[in-house]
């Protein structure tokens, strides 16, 4: 091989590597920003329920009462990590004769979804005597204990009392059967409440505050101990009952009922309830909501001192 053959030979295979080795660092480079950048899955999954980026969210008439991780724990299910923990169960609970399907949310303070406490034809019926009321926009009670409309609740509802319509009989009925250790004789009237799209009732407690020296109507009842929320009607989009200090989002479905303790012990406020109504997106959500008060509850000793919160085991013992 003469040496201009060599060296030209020589000469290719020199620019072959530094031409192999520009385009394998591109190639890594390329790589690596694919990597970094959303794959089409996961930028499917990065999509919030409503099949929008939280940047083009439906605005909605109180939204400035929403921080936005709030908004965020209700619009994404992948949020809400409840399912994961050890002791998050799901089982059957067999008391005073009647078979009842729990999910257990949060074992202390309680949170617990009844699944499929009422029959679709209890579901069925109540809501046909709902949708013939005349609904009126629900309220509040501001800091100075008067009553308000404001933009901090979105949504429609009307008291259907158990003396006035059986179908609300019914419910209390049934509920009290899985529940036998609340007095639910003692308790408000049920209210049916209507949300529509940008329908919300954002971070709030049931229970009412006394510190300030506001005096609430029936207070000779007690005060609110335990929630009940029944569910009739799920939004097709958003709707679910957050509770942002216990990082979670219940989703419940027609016919269960979510019920929680707004009480510890000793009757002093459970500050770990707080929760929200989340923003209705699409469709329409209907629930009721009883609230059992304090007085003659055999679950609250008078004169208990403790501190601490329920558990789930004085419910399911």
């Amino acid at each position: 091989m003469s040496v201009m053959n060599f060296v030209v030979s020589n000469l290719i295979r020199v620019l072959f590597l530094a031409a192999t080795i520009y385009y394998a660092t591109v190639d890594y480079k390329t790589i690596q920003g694919f990597l970094s950048s959303s794959s089409p899955a996961e930028e499917k999954n990065q999509l919030n329920e409503t099949g929008m980026r939280p940047s083009s969210k439906p605005k909605f008439s109180g939204e400035n009462y929403w921080m936005a991780e709030d908004q965020e724990m209700c619009d994404d299910p992948e949020k809400d990590r409840t399912w994961m923990k050890k002791n998050a169960l799901c089982f059957l609970v067999n008391q005073t004769n009647v078979l009842s399907k729990v999910e257990v949310i949060s074992w202390s303070p309680i949170i617990l979804v009844y699944k499929e406490m009422f029959s679709g034809d209890q579901v069925a019926n109540w809501i046909h005597v709902f949708n013939k009321q005349q609904l009126e926009p629900q309220e509040t009670v501001n800091s100075d204990g008067n009553i308000e409309q404001s933009k901090f609740r979105v949504a429609d509802g009307v008291m259907t009392a158990e003396e006035d319509f059986p179908e609300a009989r019914s419910l209390a009925e049934t509920a009290a059967k899985h529940l036998p250790y609340l007095n639910f004789g003692n308790s408000e009237p049920i209210v049916g409440v209507s949300y529509q799209p940008g329908g919300h009732y954002s971070r709030h407690y049931d229970f009412f505050d006394l510190d300030d020296g506001i005096e609430f109507e029936s207070m000779e009842k007690g005060n609110r101990m335990t929630t009940v929320i029944m569910v009739f009607q799920k939004a097709e989009v958003g709707g679910g009952t957050m509770f942002p200090l216990l990082k979670t989002t219940v989703r419940a479905e027609p016919g269960d009922a979510i019920v929680w303790f707004n009480m510890r012990k000793n009757g002093e406020m459970e500050p770990l309830v707080e929760h929200a109504g989340c923003p209705v997106r699409s469709g329409r959500k209907i629930i009721a909501t009883v609230w059992l008060r304090s007085k003659e509850q055999p679950i609250l000793k008078e004169g208990d001192n403790n501190p601490n919160s329920f558990d789930a085991t004085d419910l399911l013992q």
